[in-house]
């Protein structure tokens, strides 16, 4: 698919085209893979916490279950970034599960940034953790395997799976 139908099809601006590119490119250079884009996106993912509290209206509801509060700031989260104008959350037992369109999300390093690889570069299991352990009082822990990866791709979507924790654990 051509860059002009991806702009129109995710409704892309220059800051996605940026993002998604430039993890394309580190990866091309293979300096890039899905553990170092955890790190990188954990801290990201504070600082833009800290920037979404400051430059936009949100409260939290200290009482909301884990599940009720984490869902409410996952789809906080996406308002801020864009990410994608489908984000969907699923309670699995004490596991949340986080949906997003494969053909609609705006930081795609592979959709968007045309990344040949075998894993993922996803920038948002990380990220989403650490945003919602940052503004919620609830935190949430990314499920990662040994042999899965942190992001699966299933049908249409890219799922990300998260351990529901109490607020002291």
């Amino acid at each position: 698919m051509a860059l002009k139908e991806k702009i129109v099809e995710r409704n892309l601006n220059a800051e996605n085209v940026l993002i998604a590119s430039f993890m394309a490119g580190l990866n091309e250079f293979q300096i890039l893979n899905q553990g170092l884009v955890n790190k990188v996106c954990s801290l990201s993912g504070k600082f833009l916490s800290q920037f979404a509290l400051e430059t936009t209206p949100f409260e939290i509801d200290p009482n909301l279950n884990s599940y009720d509060q984490s869902e409410k700031i996952i789809h906080y989260c996406n308002e801020i970034l864009h990410i994608s104008s489908q984000v969907k959350t699923q309670q699995e037992d004490q596991v949340i599960v986080v949906r997003i369109e494969t053909q609609k999300c705006r930081f795609c390093p592979v959709g968007i940034g045309e990344a040949v690889l075998t894993g993922t570069l996803c920038p948002f299991p990380s990220l989403i953790e650490a945003f919602v352990n940052e503004v919620g009082t609830h935190k949430i822990k990314l499920i990662k395997e040994r042999n899965n990866p942190v992001l699966e791709k299933c049908n249409d979507w890219c799922v990300i799976r998260y351990e529901l924790r109490n607020e002291n654990e």
